[in-house]
C-alpha cells in the first residue's frame, strides 16, 4: 500500500500536448488495494491534456476532456473476478484536443454465470439447465473462462456437496465439447442455493414426493406406537434393541424432531436415487 499522492507532483510544462502516466486509485471507490490515492481534482489541477491511468483493471473513462482521464484496464483479465471484455484505448492528441477509441484485445473473457436451480430435481436436470444457460449467455465468437454460481431454492439438498460438484465439473467439461463457443470451466462451482423440505413441498411436481412431504409429523406422532415398532434389519422390537433411544423418543418433542429429520432424509435419499 502506497499512501503518497503522486498526482499532486505533476505540473504541465510549456508543451502543445501534455500526457501523464500514473499508477493510482482515483477517488474512494475501488476493488483494488489502495495505491497512491488521489482525487479527480488533483488530476485536473495538473493542467494535463490526457491522463493514462493504471492500477485498476476495469475500463473506465473518468473525464472525457480537459483533461481526458482514462483507466484503460488491462488487455487481458488476470483472474475470474475481472469479468467482461478487456482491451486498450488508441488515443490521439492534436494541440490539446483528445480523441480516443477502445479496442477489445482479450483472448479469453472471464464470466460468472448465475444458474437458477429451483426446477432441478436431479443432477441430470442440473447438467441440462447449466448447458442451456451457457448457450444463452455466451457469444459463439469468443472464448471464455466461466465460473458457475448455483442459486435459488434447491430440491437436491445434500446431493450438491463438494464431491458431487467436483464430479459435476468433470461431466460438464465433456458437455462443452461441441456446438458451444470455446469455454473453460473454473474449478470452483459456487453453491449459493438454499433448501428446506417446506420449500420443496410447495415446488416439486413429483406426485410421490409431494404425497410423502405432505404427511404432517404431528399426524405420524399420533399413529406411531413405539412399543409396536420393529427394527427391519432383524425383525426385532425396537424397544429391545435401542432401549435408550426409545426412552428419548417417548418425549413428544424428540419424537417429532426424529420424524421430521427422517422425512428430510428420505426426501434427499430419493432425490439422489433419481440421479
Amino acid at each position: 500500500e502506497v499512501q503518497s499522492n503522486y498526482a499532486q507532483g505533476f505540473k504541465r510544462g510549456d508543451y502543445s500536448n501534455a500526457i501523464a502516466l500514473l499508477h493510482t486509485n482515483v477517488g474512494t471507490a475501488s476493488v483494488n488495494e489502495n495505491y497512491a490515492r488521489c482525487s479527480l481534482d488533483d488530476l485536473k489541477n495538473a493542467g494535463m491534456d490526457y491522463w493514462a491511468l493504471g492500477h485498476i483493471h476495469l475500463t473506465q473513462v473518468l473525464s472525457e476532456s480537459k483533461p481526458c482521464v482514462i483507466y484503460a484496464g488491462s488487455p487481458q483479465a488476470l483472474n475470474i473476478n475481472e469479468t467482461g471484455a478487456h482491451g486498450c484505448y488508441v488515443v490521439e492528441i492534436d494541440n490539446g484536443s483528445v480523441t480516443y477509441d477502445w479496442h477489445e484485445t482479450n483472448l479469453v473473457e472471464m464470466k460468472q454465470i448465475a444458474v437458477d436451480m429451483s426446477t432441478a430435481l436431479s443432477l441430470d436436470d442440473v447438467r441440462t439447465i447449466i448447458s442451456h444457460e451457457l448457450r444463452e449467455s455466451l457469444s459463439s465468437e469468443a472464448s471464455y473462462l466461466v465460473r458457475l454460481v448455483l442459486q435459488g431454492v434447491s430440491h437436491l439438498g445434500c446431493a450438491l456437496d463438494g464431491s458431487t460438484l467436483s464430479n459435476l465439473h468433470e461431466s460438464l467439461r465433456a458437455l462443452l465439447v461441441g456446438p458451444l463457443p470455446r469455454v473453460f470451466l473454473d474449478r470452483t462451482i459456487l453453491n449459493e442455493t438454499t433448501e428446506t423440505v417446506e420449500e420443496a413441498m410447495t415446488q416439486t411436481n413429483n406426485t410421490f414426493l409431494r404425497a410423502m412431504l405432505d404427511v404432517d409429523p404431528d399426524t405420524l406422532m399420533n399413529e406411531f406406537d413405539l412399543n409396536q415398532a420393529i427394527f427391519v434389519k432383524n425383525n426385532k422390537p425396537l424397544v429391545q434393541i435401542f432401549p435408550d433411544i426409545v426412552d428419548e423418543l417417548s418425549k413428544p418433542e424428540e419424537l417429532r424432531k426424529m420424524l421430521t429429520e427422517a422425512q428430510e432424509l428420505l426426501y434427499r435419499e430419493l432425490m439422489q436415487e433419481g440421479n
